[in-house]
């Protein structure tokens, strides 16, 4: 009977799987609206950077009120407001992947008129090689049986809450939102939930920069025969030609022609760029946010030397209807945004308002450097909203005006700027806490990365993340951890054989071993450490930590323990 009790307890803890469904809504809860965005281990930053977010910013200023900007349909009626779209991070990652795939080997599958089934392929089979989107097979054409097709791309690439169900691209030389508004002005008022905007770009070296193959052949090079230096040291009236020797090649040891030195246009730093905008649309499955992002610009004066007006804008939306308040808090001063177009009216058929607001500053409002900022919003029902939650939107300011993608001032920071100018809220209870987590999605719980907590203070949360861990850039070699939290140990570093290695002649696995097969990594890897929030909070067993989860070698071993003991008692 008390084998039977065992191997009872051994089942009832199998079944104690993650709830992923729970897991994904306690993500939801945190609020996380401003976490870092990172798509499998190669990505944009802490934020889509700020040309993406204006663009997506005015996208929506047109859908919530087309006929301020006397947009029409193709009758000449104007078009009724429509809800703002919703950014998807998952969404913009897939299109950035595409869009350096597309520039990086000349992957050009345009979508023709009437449309083909080649279009926006990719040039090669995607697929995933230690958790990392590439190519792992040959480069092909676009409409090449080696092709990931189109849709096969979005449901590879897309993660999170977002479905891709068309998409459309540009290709421009420089990477400015109004570079592209024109051309998407007139897809703005589809029925779709989610438009996520990515560009991505790479330096193309100018035709003067490329060489020709050195005259010493394969593997040769022209140097100076006396320095065998590249260069010609000894020119002048001495050398008028630049007369070298080959060194390597076929023609190795025989004079040549040094050629001339690549001037400065010629540094990789200073190539020309071409940008490739990638713009998803789909359908946004996910918790729909008040606010979906907010956003500073530098509006010019009217007339040349008129002082700018250094500007905030965001968009809302919420089932309830129009919000009661919203302010910017901006080194803890609070400012209210009026409504900058009309509400709509109630008798809407959409499911839920959409609004704009705005507030504006003078040029001496400001002093030069870095501004932290957050939105607050006070819902029609009551409900108070950041955006923010966590941390702070950031602004460089110089000269009186703005200044977009500064590297000494990223668009988020973790640090929360002062809000004690906004009033006491019933959002909780002075003294809770609850988790928080401000790293990338899908990292939390994996490897070294974990949870923090967050304070409730004068019934508002901070907005502040205390003890929480982070990815790193990329993994620490040898220390055994997932330090940048994808689900693999020492990504990218040398395989070490020890001479114990080298000297065992059993290929039997080490069972003790916390090596993963490449079956086990393209399931998401191993983790050998539980994260410090993995308890059940109502006491239960079951663990809330993201995947991939431990294997479960300790159930077959207590398994096989149970039918040993079975066995000694039949006999």
């Amino acid at each position: 009977m008390k084998y039977t009790l065992i191997i009872s307890a051994i089942l009832a803890l199998a079944a104690c799987e993650e709830d992923t469904a729970s897991q994904g809504h306690l993500t939801k809860a945190l609020g996380e609206s401003a976490r870092p965005v990172i798509f499998q281990g190669e990505g944009s930053g802490p934020m889509p950077n700020y040309d993406e977010r204006v663009l997506s910013t005015f996208i929506n200023r047109l859908r919530v009120n087309a006929d301020n900007f006397g947009v029409m349909d193709r009758d000449g009626n104007p078009i009724p407001p429509l809800p703002p779209y919703v950014y998807s991070a998952g969404a913009a990652e897939a299109g950035r992947w595409q869009g350096k795939h597309a520039l990086e080997f000349s992957c050009n599958c345009p979508q023709a008129n009437p449309p083909v089934a080649s279009a926006y392929n990719s040039c090669c089979d995607i697929g995933f090689v230690d958790g990392i989107a590439q190519c792992v097979g040959p480069l092909v054409t676009c409409d090449s049986e080696q092709a990931t097709e189109e849709r096969d791309r979005w449901l590879r690439l897309n993660s999170g809450d977002s479905e891709i169900t068309s998409e459309t691209f540009g290709v421009t030389n420089n990477g400015s939102f109004t570079s592209v508004l024109e051309s998407l002005q007139n897809q703005s008022f589809g029925q779709s939930t989610m438009f996520s905007p990515a560009v991505t770009s790479i330096g193309i070296p100018p035709m003067n920069c490329v060489q020709e193959m050195s005259s010493c052949g394969s593997g040769g090079k022209c140097l100076d025969a006396q320095t065998m230096a590249q260069g010609c040291t000894q020119g002048g009236d001495e050398n008028p030609d630049c007369i070298g020797q080959c060194a390597g090649g076929p023609r190795g040891g025989e004079s040549c022609i040094i050629p001339e030195p690549l001037g400065d246009e010629c540094l990789p730093e200073n190539y020309p760029r071409s940008f490739y905008w990638t713009f998803a649309f789909g359908l946004y499955n996910g918790v729909i946010p008040a606010i979906n992002d907010g956003i500073h610009i530098t509006i010019p004066g009217q007339n040349m030397g008129d002082p700018a007006t250094l500007s905030f804008w965001v968009n809302y939306a919420d089932v309830a209807g129009s919000a009661q308040s919203l302010t910017l808090v901006h080194d803890g001063t609070c400012a209210d945004l009026a409504l900058e177009f009309p509400a709509p009216p109630p008798e809407m058929e959409f499911p839920f308002h959409g609004e704009t607001y705005r507030v504006d500053f003078t040029q001496g409002d400001f002093t030069d450097g870095c501004v932290k900022y957050v939105f607050s919003a006070t819902s029609a029902d009551g409900f108070i909203y950041s955006y923010p939650s966590l941390g702070s939107l950031q602004a460089k300011v110089l000269d009186g005006v703005f200044v977009p993608d500064d590297e000494s001032c990223p668009v988020w920071t973790p640090d929360r700027v002062d809000t004690s100018c906004l009033p006491a809220a019933d959002q909780c209870n002075n003294g809770d806490t609850r988790l928080c987590y401000s790293g990338r999605e899908g990292s939390q719980g994996k490897g070294a990365c974990k949870a923090g907590s967050e304070n409730c203070v004068r019934g508002r949360w901070s907005g502040s993340c205390e003890g929480e861990v982070l990815p790193e850039s990329e993994d620490v070699c040898g220390d055994d951890n997932d330090n940048n939290c994808n689900g693999f140990v020492d990504e990218g570093c040398p395989i070490i054989v020890t001479e114990q290695d080298m000297g065992n002649n059993n290929n039997e696995p080490d069972m003790g071993s916390t090596t993963t097969t490449p079956e086990e990594d393209m399931g998401g890897g191993q983790t050998t450490n539980l994260p410090e929030d993995t308890v059940d909070e109502e006491g239960g067993c079951c663990s809330t930590a993201s995947e991939p989860k431990p294997q479960k070698t300790w159930l077959l071993s207590l398994l096989l323990l149970g039918l040993v003991f079975y066995r000694r008692k039949k006999s």
